[in-house]
């Protein structure tokens, strides 16, 4: 039901292939850990669950399921050459869906220990995937930059600019000297540069959620055709086409503002306990 502002043709296509075994739900003997959704051009989607029966595995699912509605709409739009997608344009398709479960569990239950359940969830998605993410992408321009001026990157460095990153992005927060040592284990950082992506995708994903929880029709087709589109065009235009122009200041604002809800409704719920 939470999918429910995307149409039936999302909806119908949702249960079928929740019905028709594209998820390995558990966990088991010898499987993989987290979650992953995959395929071929010639196959139905796939996700690997390890399904624990609570929130945090509801909306891990839904997640999953994202992905693989997209995947499910371009192959069956798109010839092999565009059926792949970039991470830009991946990761609103998934979190679209984040979005909207958490809309449909705060406009339908109302017991405020669930609540505060669900509230939390959104919350530390926006920490982990608007804020943090946005931190490492500083990390990296500015040590890209160190590189393009003719610097040298030693560890130092490194322990240096993302020291300073970090007091910036956590200034009323006391920390310790170890704490500029926190990008030795990210992994993202031994990839090409590409976190940023996360948080351009979150903002993407929240500016059009709230277009279509409004039930804007015309909205939906395009948000449809966006997902039916795959690599046929580059993300900026795809994601233009929907109405999100992400050249702007406006999908980040929207993604904030909503962040900022979901903190005052926990804390008048906190307060009032």
């Amino acid at each position: 039901e939470s999918v429910s502002p995307l149409g039936e043709e999302y909806e119908n296509g949702l249960k079928d292939g929740v019905n028709s075994g594209w998820i390995d739900v558990y966990e088991n003997r010898g499987k993989y850990s987290g979650a992953y959704s995959g395929g071929t051009y010639d196959t139905k989607p796939f996700i690997l669950m390890n399904y624990q029966n609570d929130i945090q595995s509801m909306f891990t699912l839904a997640h999953e399921l994202g992905h693989s509605m997209h995947s499910r709409l371009t192959n069956a739009s798109q010839p092999y050459v565009y059926s792949g997608y970039d991470i830009f344009v991946a990761e609103v398709a998934s979190l679209v869906n984040e979005t909207l479960l958490t809309n449909y569990l705060l406009e339908t239950v109302e017991d405020e220990s669930f609540r505060i359940h669900v509230l939390d969830e959104a919350i530390e998605r926006f920490r982990s995937t608007l804020f943090r993410q946005t931190m490492f992408a500083d990390f990296e321009h500015q040590i890209h930059n160190v590189v393009e001026s003719g610097g040298a990157l030693i560890p130092d460095t490194f322990d240096e600019i993302y020291g300073k990153i970090k007091s910036e992005f956590y200034e009323p927060i006391g920390m310790d000297k170890y704490i500029q040592r926190e990008w030795m284990r990210i992994p993202h950082f031994y990839y090409n540069y590409y976190v940023y992506q996360y948080a351009t995708g979150i903002s993407a994903a929240v500016s059009l959620a709230q277009s279509l929880i409004k039930g804007d029709s015309c909205q939906q087709d395009r948000y449809i055709s966006f997902l039916k589109s795959g690599s046929s065009e580059y993300p900026l235009e795809l994601l233009k086409e929907t109405g999100v122009n992400m050249i702007s200041k406006e999908p980040i604002e929207k993604s904030i503002s909503v962040y900022e809800g979901y903190l005052t409704e926990m804390e008048l719920i906190i307060g009032d306990g």
